[in-house]
């Protein structure tokens, strides 16, 4: 427009750029709006058409403090906002047993969203991270747990207003897998090595002579009652019910 005012900022040096800590303006070739405004470390930038919009914007953020705190604090991750919310809940635990299950699903819920910024876990993320956990081969108990568990923290969050809102959560348990698969550990091969199998031997038939103040001393008897039937389990490789029964 002819005759408009040209902005200037008073936080542009001689050289034309922004003084330290108010932020800085970029100019990237090739997009329809290539100036782009950086306020502060772990803001988000924002795009302009222009450099004097770019700049303008900029101040005010600087003018405005309170905004430019909350676009601060909405760039928080989850991992970041964890040990606040620790803080503010672990009190409510009034048993050792209670902390440390607090604790765990916590920790297991920053293992798969620790990294996203809170102000961006909605239904369809946490509807992912329950099919993840599924696929690890949690138990529907679990999954419901650690998926309550993030909407807690989001729910803590939204109270101390360091995000602006809480989302709608209505995720889905799904069916989990059979035992044995992801969160639970190989099974261990449970047999005994050949030395073993000779000591436990040995011991199923070691004898002992009765003492003199025994009812009939000097008699040679078995150390263990039942050895010879620990024996006759150990050659057959029964199973429990089966050895019970004798």
């Amino acid at each position: 427009m002819a005759g408009a005012k040209k902005y200037k900022s008073r936080n542009i040096d001689e050289n034309g750029k922004r003084y330290r800590g108010t932020g800085r303006v970029e100019y990237r070739e090739g997009r329809t709006k290539p100036y782009i405004a950086s306020p502060a470390r772990g803001v988000k930038s924002k795009s302009f058409e222009t450099a004097e919009e770019a700049h303008k914007y900029l101040d005010s953020l600087l003018s405005d403090s309170a905004k430019l705190e909350k676009l601060k604090s909405s760039r928080i991750t989850f991992s970041a906002y964890v040990p606040v919310y620790i803080e503010k809940h672990i009190s409510r635990c009034k048993k050792e047993t209670g902390k440390k299950d607090f604790l765990r699903k916590v920790e297991k819920a920053e293992k798969y969203v620790g990294k996203m910024l809170l102000i961006d876990i909605d239904n369809d993320v946490l509807q992912s991270m329950v099919n993840q956990l599924r696929d690890d081969g949690y138990q529907a108990a679990e999954m419901k747990k650690i998926g309550q568990t993030v909407i807690s923290v989001i729910k803590s969050a939204a109270a101390d207003k360091t995000i602006p809102s809480i989302p709608s959560f209505d995720i889905i348990i799904p069916k989990p897998k059979s035992q044995g698969k992801g969160k639970r550990p190989p099974t261990k091969e449970n047999w005994l090595s050949e030395k073993e199998y000779k000591a436990y031997a040995a011991e199923c038939v070691r004898t002992e002579e009765a003492g003199k103040y025994a009812k009939n001393p000097g008699e040679v008897k078995l150390v263990h009652p039942s050895g010879y039937k620990l024996l006759l389990i150990l050659h057959t490789g029964m199973r429990i019910g089966e050895a019970l029964a004798l």
